[in-house]
């Protein structure tokens, strides 16, 4: 089955918008699967930066890990998402959230690069910073930061005087008109003619 992100959007989006805000003290978020679900919910968030985020992280679960670092080679931040496979989270588990991490990919706009990890090792603040380092600042997109909206700008129109006598040809109405009342005298005729072949049609079976 795949990743329910409906139940929790709201959540979700906040914790999501908080990580990308550089005006935001909140630097990591992270989502976990809500029981023994496929419901992905806000499991913490904090400002401790990696070394507090890779802490939370539980050994016997899946969870996503979504922050905010800054880049040490462009001293831009930067957005990483971590796909945690916990070693002890159980196998038919790790086998049911395989693919998810797509689709929770997908969910988190922004990302500039993805770690997946599985033990602690793999999550060294040090290790994250060196791959940020390597990953091309042309792969991200600062655009994404922004959830689509609709374009509620008002269509503009041009207002343009008609002047009857200058852009209406008399002789093209006069012709329009009268092919109009031609048309309306052939449909009540066409009806007149209907209505008379029904009533003889009538008065035949009456017989």
């Amino acid at each position: 089955m795949s990743v329910n992100l409906s139940k929790h959007r709201n959540a979700l989006l906040e914790a999501w918008k908080e990580v990308v805000d550089d005006k935001s003290p909140i630097d990591w978020a992270l989502f976990g699967y809500e029981k023994q679900s496929n419901d992905l919910y806000v499991v913490d968030k904090g400002d401790g930066g990696l070394e507090e985020l890779v802490d939370e992280l539980n050994s016997g679960k899946i969870m996503y890990a979504f922050c905010r670092v800054i880049s040490p080679t462009t001293g831009l931040p930067k957005f990483v998402l971590i796909n945690w496979q916990g070693e002890g989270a159980p196998l038919t588990r790790k086998g049911a959230c395989a693919n998810h991490v797509l689709d929770v990919a997908n969910f988190f706009k922004g990302i500039h690069v993805t770690i997946n990890a599985r033990m602690e090792e793999d999550v060294e603040p040090s290790l994250i910073l060196e791959k940020v380092s390597k990953a091309s600042s042309s792969n991200f997109n600062f655009k994404d930061r922004s959830e689509p909206v609709e374009n509620t700008a008002p269509v503009s129109s041009v207002y343009k005087r008609i002047m009857p006598t200058r852009e209406i040809n008399p002789a093209e109405i006069e012709k329009f008109w009268m092919k109009e009342q031609e048309e309306e005298k052939k449909r009540i005729y066409e009806e007149k003619k209907k209505a008379e072949e029904e009533r003889k049609k009538l008065e035949e079976e009456r017989k």
